[in-house]
C-alpha cells in the first residue's frame, strides 16, 4: 500500500472515530437536557399544587386568616393585623375563624411565589399595603391577577414590585384597575427600563393620582424636568 493511501486511511479512521464520539456526546447532552427539563417541569407542577388556593381552608377560616397562614406558613412572610401589629409566626394567629381578625398589610419578599399563588389574596378587603418585591417568577400576568383580586378595594394604596424583572410597564398599567392605588414601587423591573417611563409616571400621577417610583434616587426623581408632550 502506498504511503499516501496509508495516511489517508488513518485520517479517515480518525475522522470517523471522532465523528462517533461527537454523535455520542450530542446524544448524551440531549438526554441530559431532556431529563433536566422533565425535572424542572415536575418541580414547577409541585410548586403550583402547593400554592393553589384551598377553597375548603378559605371557607373554614375566612379570607384573612387563610391568607395569613398562606403567607406565613408556606413562605415565612409576615402580615399586619387590624391592630397594626406585625405577625411572623403561625402560632400567633387565631386557631379558627375570628370575625374581627383582618389582614391590613402583607410582606412577602424573596419568596419565589408563583403567579398561581396570588389567588390566595382573594377577598382581602382591608389590605392597605402589599410588598411582593424580589420574586423573580412574577410577571405582567401576576399584576393582572393582583388587579383582579383587588378590583373592588377601597383601601389598598401601596404595592411594591421592585426587583421583579419580568414585570413591564404593561403590568403596572394593569394595577390602575385598583381604585384606591396611590403608590407603586417598581425599582429594577422591566418597567424601569421603559424608554418613556418618565412620561408614564407623570401621567399616572396626573390622571390616576398614583405615584410610580422606578428609581431609588429620589433626588433625581424630584429634580428631573418632566418631558413635554409633543403637539402637532
Amino acid at each position: 500500500m502506498p504511503a499516501t493511501q496509508g495516511v489517508a486511511s488513518v485520517f479517515r479512521h480518525k475522522v470517523s472515530h471522532h465523528g462517533v464520539n461527537l454523535i455520542v456526546w450530542f446524544q448524551r447532552a440531549k438526554d441530559d437536557f431532556f431529563w433536566k427539563q422533565v425535572f424542572e417541569d415536575s418541580k414547577r407542577r409541585l410548586m403550583v399544587r402547593r400554592m393553589r388556593i384551598s377553597e375548603l381552608t378559605h371557607a373554614e377560616l375566612g379570607a384573612d386568616l387563610a391568607a395569613a397562614k398562606f403567607v406565613i406558613g408556606k413562605f415565612g412572610g409576615k402580615i399586619q393585623d387590624e391592630t397594626g401589629s406585625w405577625i411572623t409566626r403561625v402560632g400567633q394567629l387565631p386557631k379558627k375563624f375570628v370575625e374581627s381578625f383582618k389582614v391590613t398589610a402583607i410582606e412577602l419578599t424573596n419568596s419565589n411565589i408563583l403567579t398561581e399563588g396570588l389567588d390566595n389574596f382573594a377577598e382581602l378587603d382591608y389590605v392597605k399595603s402589599l410588598n411582593l418585591s424580589r420574586n423573580k417568577n412574577l410577571d405582567d400576568f401576576a399584576c393582572d391577577i393582583i388587579a383582579r383580586e383587588f378590583r373592588k378595594s377601597r383601601v389598598l394604596e401601596s404595592i411594591d414590585l421592585s426587583f421583579n424583572e419580568q414585570i413591564s410597564v404593561h403590568g403596572l398599567n394593569a394595577l390602575f384597575r385598583i381604585p384606591s392605588i396611590r403608590h407603586i414601587r417598581a425599582v429594577q423591573t422591566g418597567a424601569s427600563k421603559y424608554e418613556n417611563m418618565d412620561l408614564f409616571a407623570l401621567l399616572a400621577e396626573d390622571e390616576r393620582q398614583c405615584k410610580v417610583v422606578v428609581s431609588d434616587d429620589e433626588t433625581i426623581s424630584e429634580n428631573t424636568t418632566p418631558p413635554r408632550l409633543l403637539t402637532g
